[in-house]
């Protein structure tokens, strides 16, 4: 009864978009076979069931104790119950268009086009009525529609050899040999072997390539270049370098590094709704589809294990300053972004406490001067990069409002004062500690030409910051701006006169 209640699902599901595109879609060509697809991972570049949970989580991140009393009621309870409060929008999902395409193709010679999935009832309805090209959907009821379940519907709905079937997984092994006819999304080759002895291969879709090299994408390495700040400490205290302090700089490093990757890739779990509206970021690795949400998952929590583990051998003040961090950023990546100004106080605290732990790591101390100007200088940062998308959202309309983290066109007057006003104090109180590293009231000569140099780059960002210049990453533009990498080599030579004359 449960199978015959799984047919009626679907039959009924596609009958509402079916009648009214029935008439605008040719007739079907006797013994035409149906073309049955999948969801996830074929037809999406995705997992529905992991993105409502996602979704769940961002908008309910307290409620995420219910998860686990609908987990111990069975998988297909806890998707239910997601979906009832939490879905995934479905005009965003990274869908395959090469599928699309060659699902057009076949309706529009008069197959029929099936969706056939295990994802949840009301999810494959919504997919189906967005897409506009199924003849009816065959999903799974309460008890879950099962690969056996599945093939039962088919066989007894089309009989062996009766349809062609799209999937993408060695699991579906039994379907393409029920189907006869295959098409395979994204396979191994030693998948595509498996079932070119059983059926007739019609299509490959794109096999899978440069996952791992998307994976370390996603983890944005480039941001990596902030966690030298651990070496800050090092530098102030104007201390020796040998062998021991390497080794310990260089895995505080490593510990920040993987910290921060992990909590990049939960801040991009968290933010895909917003990401995939977004005319640029909806490229990103995981928006797009490049790297599987479940593997983003999973290599997350990895990576933080692993700094913990790092961090802790270095030492436990090291450790806690590094899991405040991992913490204070997953709030914020969670809920605290979307409170202004708060936000951009908090990526200003994150650059803080990479000075305090390298302090903690390498046990060295870390003076009060060094501090205030490491927060005050990235809290200028922040507010360049909110200031960049607040001009973009007003170029671009209501594109962008999801990324404006509750600012609007008025406040880029204050993000301007407090941003200049900000970088402006952070090269004060820089040239006062400097000169209080050697007992004097008032600065030296060096001290003084360093921060005319950082105040002339700061003055420079901002100029193009507000031409619009500088984008939604300020560090790239750095990275690839002339002026600010020339000013930074000039830099570096008042800074070592400056320190080496103490």
């Amino acid at each position: 009864m449960a199978l015959l209640a799984e047919i009626a699902l679907g039959i009924q599901a596609g009958a509402a978009h079916g009648a009214s595109a029935s008439s605008a879609r040719p007739q079907a060509p006797p013994g035409a076979r149906p073309f049955v697809v999948d969801l996830d991972g074929v037809l999406v570049r995705t997992t529905t069931a992991l993105e409502s949970a996602l979704v769940f989580m961002r908008h309910r991140p307290l409620s995420i104790f219910w998860l686990m009393v609908w987990l111990l009621r069975g998988w297909r309870h806890c998707q239910q119950r997601i979906v009832q409060v939490a879905m995934p929008e479905v005009a965003t999902l990274p869908y395959r268009q090469d599928v699309l395409q060659y699902l057009r193709e076949r309706r529009a010679a008069g197959q029929p086009v099936i969706l056939a999935t295990s994802a949840d009832a009301s999810l494959a309805r919504a997919v189906a009525q967005h897409l506009g090209l199924f003849d009816s959907v065959i999903a799974g009821d309460r008890s879950g529609l099962t690969l056996a379940r599945k093939l039962d519907a088919l066989r007894s709905r089309f009989g062996p050899g009766g349809f062609e079937y799209v999937g993408a997984r060695s699991r579906d092994l039994p379907l393409w040999r029920l189907a006869g006819v295959a098409a395979l999304v994204e396979p191994s080759r030693r998948l595509t072997r498996e079932v070119a002895r059983s059926a007739e291969v019609d299509r490959v879709f794109g096999p899978a390539r440069g996952r791992l090299g998307s994976l370390v994408h996603a983890m944005r390495p480039h941001h990596w270049l902030k966690n030298g700040l651990v070496l800050l400490p090092l530098l102030d205290a104007h201390i020796a370098w040998d062998r021991s302090l390497a080794d310990r700089a260089i895995e505080a490093f490593a510990a920040f590094c993987l910290c921060a990757s992990s909590v990049y890739l939960l801040n991009d779990l968290l933010d895909l709704p917003n990401d995939r509206r977004h005319p640029e970021n909806k490229s990103r690795r995981i928006a797009s589809g490049q790297v599987p949400v479940a593997a983003a998952l999973t290599v997350s929590p990895v990576l933080a294990l692993s700094a913990a583990m790092l961090a802790w051998r270095l030492s436990p003040a090291f450790a806690a300053t590094l899991a405040a961090y991992w913490a204070i950023m997953c709030a914020y990546s969670i809920r605290l972004k979307s409170i202004a100004p708060l936000d951009t106080a908090i990526l200003a605290a994150g650059y803080g406490l990479r000075v305090i732990g390298g302090a903690a790591a390498l046990q060295v101390p870390a003076s009060p001067g060094l501090l205030a100007f490491t927060v005050l200088i990235f809290f200028s940062l922040a507010q360049v990069k909110r200031y960049s998308q607040v001009l973009r959202s007003e170029s671009q309309g209501e594109v962008l409002n999801g990324q404006m983290r509750g600012y609007t066109a008025l406040d880029r007057g204050v993000l301007v004062a407090l941003g200049v006003a900000s970088a402006y104090s952070s090269a004060l109180i820089l040239a006062f500690d400097l000169a209080a590293h050697r007992g004097r009231l008032l600065p030296g000569p060096w001290d003084w030409l360093l921060c005319a140099l950082l105040l002339y780059w700061i003055t420079h960002l901002w100029l193009k910051a507000g031409q619009g210049r500088v984008g939604a990453d300020p560090l790239i533009f750095v990275l690839r701006d002339r002026v600010s990498l020339t000013l930074f080599a000039a830099m570096c030579v008042p800074a070592y006169l400056a320190i080496a004359s103490r």
